[in-house]
């Protein structure tokens, strides 16, 4: 299977598009992947939208995920000038201004548009190593392809269980931490509730864990969708120094709402086929932190 995908990965962009459409009307049309999770969702999100309003969302979703998933076929061989193509940097002299000066960076993202690529294209334009936190896969091949795909051009890969001895163990050589920060942590794991996208919604907090403890600037990176094919990504600051942050999580707080403003301007750019709201609260206490 790994060489499987490799072979298909040569196929130019222009033919594995072709075959985006068929996926879509499998996914959405005929085998209607995760598509009660995906109704909930969208429903639970935005209530006071029209049924109409949801479908077109909903459509939509499945529509750029078929597109997402034909690109990502095309990562394990696409070339580094054609990426610089198709992903843009908006202002990445940000990071690299924290680079020069020394300063370690984490930066957070979401499940956005095409985030495997988001990945390589930052490893592209920057001068040292990436630390890509991720969660590893139980299917030996597909661990094996996402591995190499994902530090292809540089970026070095952190499983996640592995990250707080990581960084102990290397504080003075990473320069930067990347983590997908919206996924759903463990119920044993949930530290943190805040009101998103109208529900209680946990969050992991390690990007408050790992920043107070390096001292580190965090930033939000933001994907945007430009055109078929085509993304944008800007840097936006969400803290400059995390000890003088008082509250218990202000950088998850802040991310949720940078991450929340991104999604409600382009609904349909946002992995829902996650069982997202699986844990509303903890076991032990009700709890809703209000906005």
């Amino acid at each position: 299977m790994y060489w499987m995908f490799k072979v298909i990965s040569w196929l130019p962009l222009s033919v594995l598009y072709r075959f985006s459409f068929l996926i879509y009307v499998l996914t959405y049309k005929i085998f209607r992947y995760r598509i009660n999770v995906v109704k909930e969702n969208i429903q639970n999100c935005f209530s006071t939208m029209s049924r109409k309003e949801q479908r077109r969302i909903i459509s939509s979703f499945y529509r750029n995920l078929s597109d997402v998933v034909v690109e990502i076929l095309k990562a394990p061989s696409i070339k580094k000038e054609e990426l610089e193509k198709r992903v843009k940097m908006k202002n990445m002299e940000l990071p690299l201004s924290y680079h020069e000066k020394g300063i370690p960076v984490i930066c957070l993202t979401g499940h956005l548009c095409n985030w495997e690529w988001l990945l390589m294209a930052c490893s592209l334009h920057t001068p040292y190593s990436i630390d890509a936190v991720y969660k590893p896969m139980h299917i030996a091949w597909m661990e094996k392809l996402f591995r190499y795909t994902r530090s292809r051009f540089g970026a070095r890969l952190l499983p996640m269980r592995d990250v707080l001895k990581a960084v102990i163990r290397n504080k003075a050589e990473i320069k930067a931490i990347a983590m997908v920060a919206d996924q759903i942590p463990p119920e044993a794991e949930i530290q943190y509730f805040t009101n998103f996208l109208n529900q209680n919604t946990a969050f992991f907090v390690g990007g408050d864990k790992l920043a107070k403890y390096m001292n580190a600037p965090v930033l939000f990176v933001d994907m945007k969708r430009i055109k078929k094919g085509y993304y944008e990504i800007e840097f936006i600051s969400l803290t400059e120094n995390a000890e003088q942050d008082l509250p218990s999580f202000p950088i998850t707080e802040s991310y949720a709402r940078q991450l929340e403003k991104r999604i409600l301007a382009s609904p349909q750019d946002w992995l829902w086929t996650h069982r997202r709201w699986k844990h509303k609260t903890w076991k032990w206490e009700k709890q809703t932190v209000p906005r």
